[in-house]
């Protein structure tokens, strides 16, 4: 059947309203409402004493749906008058009810009570498919800046990588960067899931990510030494792997993304501007920790730890723990248990066991102790 193009149709209900939303709001349904409001008023009418009898009810509800559009039109154009029109149609088809029809009512008790019908069961649309929604959101972020240069780029697999920056070279390096964090994770681990990633300077230290976002700070940007700024795109990177697209409990359990997600910055560093680059600024990064003797465990939640201990443990010894894991196992072997990881659990919540699971299987035997001794205080 041929589309009508000779008159005005909403494209908000063409091209984004479902189904079920369009047929919420169509004339059938608006005016069948109309008929069942006057049904629910007769019939509060007859139970509270006045002369509307159960044959004029029973007439009004066999009629609830056959809408004469032709008769109610017709009515409009001398009654001018909406409401009066459709109190005429439905009195043509239940003649019995027609001195009865709409009594002691005004127009707004079917316009008004009909809109909020609507809206009411609008709602309950939405919220079916909200709560779809909801169950894989991880974060909602918004990144505002005041005419800043932008980079574009595109990444092996097609991601459009778009990096703001202070000036021109600093979004040229983050959206260098970018691309290259994307493609390296993406060859070792799995596919990037999204179709855009963005990267934005903020005045905090450090970084923070976001489905498809990184922020990080504008001061790793400046000067000559630039690895600190690829180290955190590359950290925040891995999060869209291992947080974004594995999820887990950043309370209770937050070694399970930061761990291991600082190793595979400082993976993606080696690969990015070489040994000498990465070992030196992780000698920045971690210089001072020697000697630092571990009082509580790499797995314990987030509240339990003071002041600078969340660093030192979570991100410090959880990197060396997985330092040593990935001296024991060997490239292939532990990039392989990261891949069955993600794969296992992607846009779902993973747990302890979970990474177990999959290092087990790269290893070809059960890895619980040999993760419980390096969670654990040391003896």
């Amino acid at each position: 059947m041929a589309k009508d193009t000779s008159v005005y149709v909403s494209p908000l209900v063409e091209r984004f309203a479902t189904a079920e939303m369009a047929r919420l709001w169509s004339a059938d349904r608006k005016f069948s409402t109309w008929r069942r409001c006057w049904v629910a008023l007769a019939e509060a009418e007859r139970e509270l004493g006045l002369n509307v009898t159960e044959e004029q009810i029973a007439e009004m509800r066999a009629h609830l749906d056959d809408i004469d559009y032709a008769a109610a039109e017709a009515y409009e154009r001398k009654t001018r008058h909406d409401v009066m029109a459709h109190i005429h149609a439905f009195g043509d088809v239940a003649p019995l009810a027609r001195p009865i029809i709409h009594l002691g009512a005004t127009s707004c008790y079917v316009g008004d009570n009909t809109d909020l019908i609507l809206i009411r069961e609008g709602l309950d649309l939405l919220l079916a498919k909200a709560a779809a929604v909801l169950a894989k959101l991880r974060d909602f972020a918004l990144a505002l800046m005041k005419e800043p240069y932008v980079e574009t780029r595109q990444s092996a697999a097609g991601t459009a990588v778009t990096a703001f920056g202070t000036s021109k070279k600093r979004a040229v390096y983050s959206a260098d960067a970018a691309v290259a964090a994307l493609d390296y994770f993406s060859r070792n681990i799995g596919t990037y899931p999204y179709d855009t990633f963005f990267v934005v300077p903020f005045d905090m230290g450090g970084g923070m990510e976001y489905p498809g976002l990184v922020m990080l700070c504008e001061r790793d940007l400046h000067g000559d030494d630039l690895s600190g700024a690829a180290l955190v795109i590359g950290h925040e990177a891995a999060h869209q792997w291992f947080y974004s697209v594995v999820g887990s409990d950043q309370i209770n359990a937050p070694w399970l993304d930061e761990s291991l997600v600082e190793f595979l910055g400082f993976d993606f560093l080696r690969a990015y501007l070489g040994d000498e680059a990465a070992f030196a600024r992780r000698e920045a990064r971690y210089g001072s920790l020697e000697g630092y003797k571990r009082t509580k465990r790499i797995d314990s939640a987030l509240y339990d730890f003071a002041g600078s201990e969340y660093f030192l443990i979570v991100y410090a010894s959880g990197c060396a723990m997985y330092d040593e894991l990935y001296r024991e196992l060997g490239r292939d072997a532990f990039f392989e248990a990261l891949a069955t990881y993600f794969n296992a659990n992607s846009f779902s919540i993973a747990d302890r066991d979970d990474l177990v699971a999959a290092f087990s299987e790269a290893a070809g035997g059960d890895m619980a102790r040999w993760f419980e001794q390096r969670l654990a205080v040391p003896s």
